[in-house]
């Protein structure tokens, strides 16, 4: 079970019933919802959210597992992690961050850990990842932590992407 995960910088953990105010202040920003589909969680969703992230088995399959990303300096969570878990060996990944901590490199730390986390300790053996074509700092985080990209399928303007474990662990 997933305790927490510790970089230089960040706590990559399950969320908690505090985490509501700081979770909804970022989910619900303009600029996080720009790539995103749908709309942003009311307070009552994001509480139900956050309750049932916080106590969900690992392991469930045909379920999102998300996990808070928290600031060590400042105890804020600045974003949140997750993946749907498609089968006990494959999972697609995503998150999503506050504005104000783009592009300073936390993305790509809680990312790093989150991914070593899904293919040493869950033992998951691929994962994708999904992003709008216009989303360039998604596409560059993704082919920064070494997933490659897939051909489009459909007619949608997203990108697609994956990760194979053998080659995760091999760049490690």
């Amino acid at each position: 079970m997933i305790k927490s995960l510790h970089t230089s910088r960040l706590i990559v953990r399950r969320f908690a019933p505090g985490d509501l105010a700081d979770f909804c202040a970022y989910q619900a920003d303009p600029k996080v919802r720009e790539f995103q589909r749908g709309d942003a969680m009311s307070v009552g969703q994001a509480m139900s959210y956050l309750s049932a992230q916080s106590t969900i088995d690992e392991r469930k399959v045909g379920a999102w597992h998300g996990y808070a990303v928290e600031q060590k300096e400042s105890g804020t969570v600045i974003g949140d992690i997750g993946v749907f878990l498609a089968t006990h060996f494959e999972g697609d990944v995503g998150s999503q961050f506050h504005p104000a901590y783009h592009r300073q490199g936390y993305g790509y730390e809680a990312a790093s850990a989150f991914l070593t986390y899904l293919f040493e300790d869950l033992g998951l053996r691929r994962v994708t990842a999904g992003c709008d074509q216009a989303n360039t700092a998604s596409r560059a985080l993704l082919t920064r932590l070494g997933a490659q990209q897939r051909k489009p399928s459909g007619t949608r303007a997203d990108c697609s992407f994956e990760l194979v474990r053998a080659e995760w662990l091999a760049g490690r």
